[in-house]
């Protein structure tokens, strides 16, 4: 009776050690995109940003490394931002996505990218700062 239950305790203990390695491999060496999309960490986000996402990126390829977004509830602040700021503009038939992040020192916040014919525009990657900021992006919209 005793060796069913070591049995099950040792491998129980197994799983768990297995659960743990990979737990602590996710968040300390895996792809920047899959600790974003499992967690919506914002470190990972803005490398990504940085690294992997250049202007003119389709919307597919975009949402293949972060995932789906959502409609942006900050569309008419991006609208305005974009007039000001990008030589692109924006026009009515533009997208814009938002991706969440998840502020490692709490809070939340994010991007949100503009598409126009399903392409990336208004999108500087040397604007994304390479350390998240105390201050959300859209906060300076």
């Amino acid at each position: 009776m005793a060796r069913p239950i070591r049995r099950i305790l040792a491998t129980t203990a197994g799983f768990a050690v297995l659960a743990g390695a990979a737990a602590i491999w996710t968040v300390y060496y895996s792809p920047a995109s899959l600790r974003y999309r499992l967690f919506g960490d914002e470190a990972a986000l803005y490398d990504l940003m940085r690294t992997q996402i250049a202007p003119g990126a389709s919307i597919a390829d975009v949402q293949e490394l972060l995932g789906p977004g959502r409609p942006s509830e900050y569309a008419p602040r991006v609208q305005q931002a974009m007039r000001d700021r990008f030589s692109d503009g924006f026009e009515i038939e533009d997208r814009v996505i938002e991706f969440p992040a998840y502020f490692a020192r709490g809070g939340t916040g994010g991007i949100c990218l503009q598409f126009r014919d399903g392409k990336l525009i208004n999108h500087d990657p040397s604007m994304i700062p390479d350390k998240p900021e105390p201050v959300r992006i859209l906060n300076s919209l």
